[in-house]
């Protein structure tokens, strides 16, 4: 079934946001291989790359549409 899923340090998060500002969004392998970010994301794969990145927009999406909807 795979490894547990880790949850997401704040280094590794701000190294992704990173990655994707230096190199772009759907460029995971690049990010991974860059040696500015390859130490810190050393423990995740281009997969965990897109869905951390993908959950992380939804979740923002989400909540910002509840708080609209609250108010």
């Amino acid at each position: 079934m795979g490894a547990p899923k880790q949850k997401w340090t704040a280094e590794e998060e701000a190294a992704l946001k990173a990655g994707v500002v230096k190199h772009g969004a759907g460029k995971w392998r690049t990010i991974l291989t860059d040696p500015e970010f390859s130490s810190i994301l050393r423990m995740r794969s281009n997969v965990d790359l897109k869905v951390s990145l993908f959950m992380g927009i939804a979740c923002y999406y989400y909540c910002s549409c509840q708080m609209i909807y609250v108010l």
